[in-house]
């Protein structure tokens, strides 16, 4: 969601931030880490979705708090425990469906 500092700062300070943020999540892609994200459109307090593949709630918080516009201020982390059906969300660590 917004966070405190949500539009707050120069131009180019929120453009370096928001690269970093989409370098992270990359990066957490690539580790498998991150299944899913995107931005949320409509015009609710929400910016962003982003479902993450972890053993704990401690390391999705760790996760999620490690994101630099979380650490900038311009977003705040909300987090809720999802449960899905085995196979309904396809991990890409796990070999394709046969």
């Amino acid at each position: 969601t917004k966070g405190l500092y949500e539009g707050i700062g120069m131009k180019e300070e929120r453009k370096k931030t928001q690269a970093a943020e989409n370098a992270y999540i990359n990066q957490l892609a690539k580790e498998g880490k991150l299944l899913v994200s995107g931005p949320v459109t409509d015009t609710s307090d929400w910016r962003g979705i982003y479902i993450y593949k972890c053993a704990t709630l401690a390391e999705a918080k760790a996760l999620a708090n490690a994101d630099p516009e979380v650490k900038a201020g311009r977003l705040k982390v909300e987090i809720h425990l999802w449960m899905t059906e085995k196979g309904s969300v396809r991990d890409p660590a796990s070999s394709p469906p046969r």
